[in-house]
């Protein structure tokens, strides 16, 4: 939306909002912009969510944290719960054998790594950002 069009919703001049959005833009509030692409139009037909499970310590959630940039196919990583060693990455592939690949040759291969299981997506009944109420 345009600032013109946000200053006619919260009437305000554009001049103002356009002031408060480079505000929000320097303190943090609103830390960038995307373009939402759905992964099957860039033929990632495949979404999983798997869940890993490092050994305790730093140092192996240090190796996953530093070799994540490489992994393109790692759209989201959370640590889990309580347990700091328990991790859920979101993974898209083209299919499932490029998806076992990764799973075989990148994710097991990782100093630290434990196991691994995988759920994979049927159905995405929601997709996007979170809505702002």
């Amino acid at each position: 939306m345009t600032f013109d069009e946000l200053a006619g919703l919260v009437q305000l001049s554009a001049s103002a909002v356009l002031r408060r959005v480079r505000r929000l833009e320097e303190g943090g509030v609103i830390a960038g912009y995307a373009a939402l692409v759905p992964p099957q139009r860039l033929g990632l037909m495949l979404t999983a969510f798997v869940e890993l499970q490092l050994e305790p310590g730093a140092e192996a959630a240090g190796r996953l944290a530093a070799a994540l940039p490489a992994w393109p196919q790692v759209v989201e990583c959370v640590r889990l719960g309580c347990d700091p060693s328990r991790y859920l990455l979101k993974v898209v592939s083209t299919d499932l054998a490029q998806h076992g690949r990764f799973v075989a040759e990148q994710l097991l291969t990782l100093p630290g790594v434990r196991d691994c299981h995988a759920r994979f997506v049927l159905d995405q009944l929601k997709a996007g950002p979170p809505a702002v109420a």
